[in-house]
């Protein structure tokens, strides 16, 4: 989860790696603003990618969550990436 320090425009992205089926969200505040989609149906390790560009203010929170089936968003055998941009500071 990212929390807002410095208001501004933001870009995030994130990816995902699992063996199953299913999509992970990108949500702001805990609204889901967009997902990312894993299509592994054979047992093999897939990978999706999402981003997103958003207008924080301060204490604004960015998280990927809300899977809808097992991902792993912690790791595992698999490695997954979440970060986030600031593109323009607005103070």
């Amino acid at each position: 989860m990212f929390t807002c320090r410095i208001p501004g425009i933001y870009w995030f992205s994130a990816t995902l790696v699992s063996s199953v089926y299913g999509s992970c969200y990108i949500k702001l505040n805990g609204a889901t603003q967009g997902y990312i989609f894993v299509s592994s149906y054979d047992g093999e390790y897939e990978s999706g990618t999402g981003s997103e560009v958003f207008r924080l203010k301060q204490g604004d929170r960015v998280q990927i969550g809300g899977c809808d089936t097992s991902i792993n968003l912690n790791g595992g055998d698999t490695i997954n990436t979440f970060s986030g941009l600031l593109v323009k500071a607005e103070v």
